[in-house]
């Protein structure tokens, strides 16, 4: 994401930043963090169903891809960050074909992220309510994730059309008022849907919770679906909440400083220091999504747990 850039619509709104401080040596740390830890914690999901799974179900191939699609974020967004950390953010990431795609990449994993995680809750949903129902097929699941992916690119559009380099300052940010409409938008519109099917999913799974299993039943297969049911509620709740604690607070960061350029072209709210450095860390803290996914995973599952330890002695 971009630092600086993406609160100043225009050159002479741009505060001049010093040399790097402990603030920017220690944000880099973190974001190197984020790097090693996501990078490992994603590839040894990746591995554990590989290891252990002989054939994927759908919840475990939408847990794999999200796997990558976190794996992916946790190389190129502590990269990103930590560039622009380095070069004052004064990089154009190589000229326009880079300016154009390195950033806007990185808004597309975080919107596909959104996109999986909203599938795993809907997914999970329909199979405790209807715990008979039929399962995807192979092809079913290769076409919703290529209309998800096409969402992604879609909905980033405003991204790879309005992002360049701008020709006075030589830096890559968004070069038209047009970026503002659109990006306002888009989060607006993601963070609306991710909120509407959390809700409606974990009421749902709630109330069938509350009225109990299958009436066909034995009492022994209704107590064990009842666990199940109740251990994959959880597991949902704590993936979509640190989802939501984690992305929604930069998202509306932006769509406030963003909407108020909007609503008063002239007279927006201005792109201080401690904005600019609030906006920091709330990227590092949206970047950690990318990693919490595996520690969760690996809370609820100890067979995860003694693969990777396993695999960590040989």
């Amino acid at each position: 994401m971009y630092n600086s850039t993406i609160f100043n619509q225009t050159a002479h709104f741009v505060i001049p930043k010093p040399s790097l401080g402990w603030a920017d040596y220690t944000l880099i740390v973190l974001h190197s963090l984020v790097f090693v830890i996501g990078t490992i914690g994603n590839c040894l999901v990746c591995k554990y169903f590989s290891l252990e799974c002989k054939g994927l179900n759908q919840i475990q191939k939408w847990i794999v891809y999200l796997a990558i699609t976190d794996l992916l974020a946790s190389i190129l967004d502590p990269a990103i960050f930590i560039t622009l950390i380095l070069m004052d953010d004064n990089t154009n990431f190589g000229g326009d074909i880079g300016c154009k795609l390195v950033t806007p990449m990185a808004k597309v994993l975080k919107t596909l992220s959104f996109e999986i995680v909203m599938l795993i809750n809907i997914d999970r949903c329909i199979a405790i309510l209807r715990p008979f129902s039929l399962t995807w097929s192979r092809t079913k699941i290769r076409v919703v994730l290529l209309i998800i992916i096409f969402i992604a690119f879609a909905s980033n559009t405003h991204h790879f059309y309005y992002i360049k380099i701008n020709e006075y300052m030589g830096r890559c940010g968004p070069g038209h008022p047009g970026f503002n409409y659109a990006n306002v938008l888009v989060l607006l519109v993601r963070d609306l849907v991710f909120l509407a099917v959390f809700i409606v999913t974990m009421l749902a799974i709630r109330h069938e919770l509350a009225s109990g299993s299958q009436k066909n039943d034995s009492f022994v297969n209704k107590k064990q679906r009842a666990l199940e049911n109740k251990k994959v509620s959880k597991t949902l709740v704590m993936v979509s909440t640190a989802f939501i604690v984690l992305i929604f607070p930069r998202d509306f960061l932006h769509i406030v400083f963003q909407g108020s350029w909007i609503l008063n072209p002239l007279n927006g709210l201005r792109s201080t220091a401690l904005l600019m450095g609030f906006n920091s860390l709330l990227k590092f803290v949206q970047s950690l999504n990318s990693v919490c996914n595996v520690f969760i995973y690996a809370k609820i599952n100890q067979k995860f747990c003694r693969t990777v330890r396993k695999s960590i002695r040989r």
